[in-house]
């Protein structure tokens, strides 16, 4: 009885190791920004977000121009989101990036402040 307890115990705990990160999923630099109507890039792009393979990211929102921010730093992946972390601890930013289900876009959420970004390739 106890090896049948061991082995339902062991299926169990095996179910909930949870999603394996994975870093694999940005092979190529993608530059986030925001389109316009009938799918036309803004010229001046005023939030804009970069994200490299060798896991390093440049985030750039100038939308509030009393409140600029112009970060570096380096991403990770958890689970489907991208999770940034700049090189500056004191600096306060949307680090934390949800992949739509087409990964064309990224969003993001702090408090009641939505951000949605798209790749700029896309938006040609």
């Amino acid at each position: 009885m106890q090896k049948f307890q061991a082995i339902i115990f062991a299926m169990i705990a095996m179910s909930f190791t949870g999603v394996p990160c994975t870093n694999e999923m940005i092979l190529e630099t993608k530059i986030y920004g925001t389109c316009g109507c009938g799918n036309n890039v803004e010229a001046d792009l005023k939030i804009e977000l970069t994200i490299n393979p060798d896991h390093s990211f440049h985030y750039r929102n100038v939308s509030n121009p009393s409140k600029k921010v112009d970060v570096k730093g380096h991403w990770s992946m958890n689970s489907n989101m991208v999770v940034l972390k700049g090189d500056d601890a004191e600096s306060t930013f949307h680090n934390e990036w949800k992949f739509d289900k087409n990964q064309l876009c990224i969003q993001s959420r702090k408090g009641l402040y939505f951000i949605r970004l798209c790749d700029i390739e896309s938006c040609n």
